[in-house]
This record gives structure tokens, C-alpha cells and sequence, in this order.
């Protein structure tokens, strides 16, 4: 189950109730869920600090703007890196529900009217009533705040890998760098997007639109291996066809002798 998921699952009738909202300030070192199930869902803005969250195998690390999804009946382990705080939100349905078994961040960064709707639910709380119709409405604008900037988000993603594509693909070999700043993004949250929406980092995708382009032109051309790594911009011949077996699984020659046959 994806954030996007996630976000359709928050803004479904389900007749949610509030059961605790906080400010917390953790100490200790780790907290955990492992024994006994988590018995509530939870909304956990972070906002100061790292936690690390341990579901079986997986870990997610959260660090400060982070919002995380904390699902009902998960068995996690929390990991704080010193001293943490976090703004939470508990609550629950009597409806069954299907939700992924481990937190998942939904947001990194979280915008200012996210944490401004954290921090007016969590201080009506504090000074009156979990149950009452302004929390509730509070509560209400807190989830549509988040739904939309996880649809702003997944759109924005699309359009700037949509970019970067097109910039890997160009015939310009520049550098990571390069394209995450002219999009207006760090390298390492470029690479990250990738991984998570492409399953390939930025030079394996553009490794394999370079070898897929080779295979068209072995197949369709005439050119000599040593013309098509130049048209592709490797630095010789005995370079594309080290890339080429490694990902094809036979050298450019022997590819090529296919369209003899």
C-alpha cells in the first residue's frame, strides 16, 4: 500500500474518532509496539530529531517535517537518535479497514498548513475536550490538508521525473547534479524519487535507455560498434561493450549477428 493509498484511506467516510493527541518529548532510546500490536491509527508529525521505525525487516528512517502514517494493529519498533519530539494524533473506526502493516511516511517536509493544523488540534486538546465538534472539525481539516498535498505532491513527482527523463535521455550525459538542479532539487532527493517511483536509480535508467538505444541501431543500421558508442557517448568502443554484455547478456557483435539469421 503506497501514500497515495494512504491519503484515498484518510479521506473515506470511515466515522473517525480522536482517541489521544499530543506533544511528546522522548528521552528514551527506543519504544515498541513488537509485543502487542499498535491499537489505534496515528498521524506522527516529527519535529525535532530522527527515529528510525522497525516493522520486521523494514526500516524507515524519519527525520524533522517528516509525517509518518502509523497503522492500526502494526508490530514496530521505534529507534530515536538522541532527543525527539513529535506531535501525534490517535484515533480509530469501528470500520474494517484495509491498511498497510507498517508506518510509511506520507510527507517529508511537511508544509506549513499541515503543522499549523497539528498544532491547533493538539492544543484544543490540551484545553478542552478530545470529543467536542471543534475537534472534530479540526481533526476533518487536518486530513483534508493532508490528502491534498499528498495529491500536489504525487503530481509534482510525476512532472519532475517527467523532466528528468528527458533530460537523461537527451544525448547530453550531464551530471546528476546538474539535472536535480536545474529542477530545482537536491541530488540526493532526485536519486531518492527514482528509487521509489522508477525502481531504478537516475544512471541505470539512463544506462538502459542508452543500451536500448544501441540494440535499435545494431539491428536497424549499418554503423559500426565503434560509431555507435561514439553517437552514445562512451569513451571507447571496449567501454560500450563492457556496458553492453553487462546489461544485455552477450556483446554488440554477437547481438548484432542475430539480424542475419
Amino acid at each position: 500500500m503506497d501514500r497515495k493509498a494512504v491519503a484515498d484511506f484518510l479521506k473515506e467516510e470511515h466515522h473517525f474518532f480522536i482517541t489521544k493527541m499530543m506533544k511528546q518529548h522522548w528521552k528514551q532510546t527506543r519504544y515498541s509496539y513488537r509485543a502487542t500490536p499498535r491499537p489505534d491509527f496515528g498521524l506522527m508529525l516529527l519535529l525535532r530529531g530522527e527515529v528510525t521505525l522497525i516493522c520486521e525487516e523494514k526500516k524507515l528512517t524519519c527525520r524533522a517535517g517528516d509525517l509518518v502514517f502509523l497503522p492500526k494493529k502494526s508490530r514496530y519498533e521505534a529507534v530515536f537518535d538522541g532527543e525527539a519530539a513529535d506531535f501525534l494524533i490517535n484515533f480509530d473506526t469501528q470500520d474494517d479497514c484495509a491498511t498497510p502493516l507498517a508506518p510509511l511516511r506520507i510527507l517529508g517536509n511537511a508544509p506549513f498548513s499541515c503543522i499549523e493544523s497539528f498544532q491547533l488540534l493538539v492544543r484544543e486538546a490540551i484545553s478542552g475536550d478530545r470529543s467536542s465538534l471543534k475537534c472534530k472539525g479540526l481533526f476533518c481539516f487536518l486530513l483534508d490538508c493532508v490528502t491534498r498535498e499528498v495529491g500536489f505532491s504525487d503530481e509534482g513527482d510525476e512532472k519532475m521525473l517527467m523532466e528528468a527523463k528527458k533530460m537523461l535521455c537527451d544525448g547530453s550525459d550531464r551530471k546528476i547534479s546538474q539535472i536535480a538542479r536545474a529542477l530545482g532539487i537536491s541530488e540526493s532527493g532526485l536519486r531518492k524519487k527514482f528509487k521509489e517511483k522508477v525502481s531504478l536509480s537516475p544512471t541505470a535508467y539512463r544506462l538502459q535507455y542508452k543500451m536500448e538505444r544501441a540494440k535499435y541501431l545494431l539491428e536497424s543500421t549499418d554503423l559500426q560498434v565503434g560509431q555507435i558508442a561514439d553517437q552514445l557517448n562512451f569513451y571507447d568502443a571496449a567501454c560500450f561493450c563492457r556496458a553492453f554484455r553487462a546489461v544485455v547478456g552477450m556483446t554488440p557483435l554477437q547481438f548484432a549477428k542475430r539480424k542475419q539469421l
